[in-house]
């Protein structure tokens, strides 16, 4: 299993703005996504409201997962992403395979960029535990990246 690629350390208004960034980028999600709503103590579907992230950062709904497709960065499709929201978090897993190449990579570390400057405080991150070695090629290949798209 790879690692996922965390957005951390968000503030409230942070997770809900990288939340909505990702939903308008997507021509389509998982079927029928839908949250534990633990105020309504009910399942509920994601199109019933407006902001399902700010009811997970509320603590009025527990933490979520779908998957989004057709992300697209200067014409360049991201293979499926899986989005997970936490209270002060989102975590973005993938499926490896030969649907990624340089191009898909490049746009993953576009909207990476582009999710960050969302939220000032925003840090881009493999998830805990992962190898310390994955840990330091990915920081390594996030900084060159962001070096790269600053000059």
């Amino acid at each position: 299993m790879f690692p996922e690629i965390w957005l951390a350390s968000l503030s409230p208004h942070g997770v809900s703005r990288i939340f909505a960034s990702l939903m308008s980028r997507a021509q389509s999600t998982s079927e029928n996504p839908a949250f534990w709503s633990v105020a309504e103590d009910r399942e509920v579907p994601h199109s019933a409201v407006p902001d399902a992230a700010s009811l997970v950062v509320a603590g009025e709904a527990e933490a979520f997962h779908l998957v989004i497709r057709g992300v697209a960065m200067d014409g360049v499709a991201i293979p499926d992403l899986g989005v997970f929201v936490f209270h002060d978090s989102i975590a973005l897993d993938y499926e490896p395979g030969q649907a990624w190449g340089p191009p898909e990579l490049e746009a993953l570390f576009a909207l990476l960029c582009e999710l960050h400057d969302l939220d000032p405080q925003a840090r881009v991150m493999l998830e805990e535990g992962t190898c310390e070695m994955w840990q330091q090629r990915f920081r390594s290949a996030w900084d060159a990246y962001r070096a790269g798209t600053a000059a």
